[in-house]
């Protein structure tokens, strides 16, 4: 009796820890950024090419997350929470609302480097 009560136990806070588990990250490879004024709404962007292999990552997640509610993190900060409304097979992609061009320049800035990467995940709503 003392075994089949560990055992429930054990499984019991097993599912527990693993219904606290956050969501991944997936990492999209950025091979470049820049700030600029969206032409149609004349808002601040911040404009991403991604690598091939970044492309590719997220068409894959945007496929399997159509309907729901991203983060769009840099440098561990949610810059952006868009609902993905269809797959998204593209190497350009747009952060948008922002409140300024500082704020556009800034994030373009911490995506310029060697390894710049940008993560996306689904949200824990």
């Amino acid at each position: 009796m003392f075994m089949l009560k560990a055992i429930v136990s054990i499984l019991a806070t097993t599912i527990f820890v693993a219904g606290a588990v956050a969501a991944e990250l997936v990492p999209l490879e950025v091979m470049s950024s820049r700030p600029i004024v969206d032409p149609i709404t004349g808002t601040p962007v911040v404009e991403i090419t991604l690598s091939d292999d970044g492309r590719a990552t997220f068409a894959e997640f945007s496929s399997e997350n159509v309907g729901k509610r991203v983060d769009v993190l840099v440098d561990d900060d949610v810059v952006t929470s868009p609902v993905i409304q269809t797959p998204l097979d593209m190497r350009v992609m747009h952060i948008s609302g922002l409140d300024t061009m500082a704020i556009a320049t800034d994030i373009a800035t911490r995506l310029r480097g060697k390894k710049a990467q940008v993560f996306v995940r689904p949200t824990e709503d």
